[in-house]
């Protein structure tokens, strides 16, 4: 015996069933030898395939939970920032408005002050800045007159 074909030995042939057995067992056969066409494989394969089962698993909910989360932190912090400047020009407007409200009430009070405070001094004898009087100086040494009431004619 040469020794190729000692490493290698022919396999034993197995006698050929009889026509009617083959009919018999060739179904099982088919099934558990794996001999199969090439047609049957590919209709197995894309038939599980295209039922295969999703399995929802715990790193599936996780990264999922995780997403949600990132997103819901990104629209709270944007949903702040517009409540923020919404503050801030709301401030601004309010101080703007404080500020001119104050300056109309100085024009109204400027208006409404003049006759009343040229009544209040003529009633009090106080008179009008004169630069001419020592008096009306305020670094002079001059005493400051004493105001004169006028006596009540009745």
């Amino acid at each position: 015996m040469p020794a190729a074909a000692r490493r290698h030995p022919e396999p034993e042939l197995e006698p050929t069933p009889v026509a009617a057995d083959w009919e018999h067992y060739s179904s099982y056969i088919d099934r558990y030898s794996g001999h199969r066409d090439e047609y049957e494989r590919q209709r197995i394969k894309m038939r599980l395939r295209r039922h295969k089962r999703f399995y929802v698993s715990s790193l599936f909910i996780v990264s999922t939970l995780l997403t949600f989360e990132l997103i819901a932190l990104v629209w709270l912090g944007s949903v702040t920032l517009v409540s923020y400047r919404q503050s801030d020009q709301l401030s601004r407007d309010i101080k703007e408005t404080s500020r001119l409200i104050a300056l109309t009430q100085d024009r109204i009070a400027a208006q409404n002050a003049a006759p009343s405070l040229n009544q209040w001094a003529g009633q009090l004898g106080y008179r009008k800045f004169n630069p001419a009087f020592d008096a009306d100086r305020v670094n002079s040494d001059a005493p400051m007159p004493a105001p004169t009431a006028k006596a009540n004619s009745r």
